[in-house]
């Protein structure tokens, strides 16, 4: 029986998804670029799209979801997967225990940190404007940073930030750089990954972080 009901179909060539993917990092002069395939690679299909550029080497990947990320885990047991969206309870232990990287961002996940038996990699976000998730002011910022990096089972890997406006509003968008700066001055650490979430920012103005998702 045809489970389709529409005429519409989308066919995805990954040939092209890997040359735009090429085509970034050579914007970005070689620089890391995490590909997000959250919402299902944004419906081009999340596992073809991350086994075809994992096979052409890419190996750091971003989610929005858990459930995302175990998905994506099942069939790429090697790379690395960031979540982007907020992880809470037992949520932290399933994340530990599959390798998949947790994005820090609210105080209510610091409360759960004891359910944690075993490693678990973050990524502290910092709300420096989008106004979304992540720390605002310097007060919360270093109280949460300070526990993460002081507890035995956080290994403290990467932070960043989302840009709102770097495709229309360059003046908001150097507001936010600067406020993130502050933060990375702030804190005085020495990251692993330093990166912003924005694929407009990344292109229009090369920043000078790290990696970009």
């Amino acid at each position: 029986m045809n489970d389709r009901y529409r005429d519409t179909v989308a066919e995805i060539n990954l040939n092209n998804i890997f040359d735009n993917f090429m085509s970034v990092k050579k914007i970005l002069k070689n620089k890391t670029v995490i590909p997000v395939v959250k919402a299902n690679a944004y419906g081009h299909g999340c596992i073809e799209v991350s086994k075809f550029l994992a096979e052409n080497g890419v190996d750091y990947f971003a989610v929005s979801l858990l459930e995302e990320g175990l998905e994506l885990r099942k069939s790429l047991p090697d790379v690395e997967i960031l979540c982007m969206g907020v992880i809470m309870g037992a949520g932290l232990q399933i994340a530990a225990e599959n390798n998949i990287t947790v994005t820090i961002c609210d105080s209510d996940q610091i409360t759960d940190l004891p359910v944690l038996k075993r490693k678990l990699k973050v990524h502290l976000k910092i709300d420096s404007g989008m106004n979304r998730l992540g720390f605002k002011t310097d007060e919360e910022i270093v109280t949460n940073f300070n526990v993460l990096l002081n507890h035995n089972f956080i290994e403290l890997e990467g932070i960043y930030t989302h840009f709102s406006t770097a495709d229309v509003d360059k003046v908001y968008y150097d507001k936010q750089t600067i406020r993130f700066n502050d933060v990375l001055a702030l804190l005085d650490y020495k990251f692993k990954m330093i990166h912003v979430s924005n694929s407009s920012s990344a292109i229009k103005y090369e920043h000078n972080f790290d990696y970009t998702t």
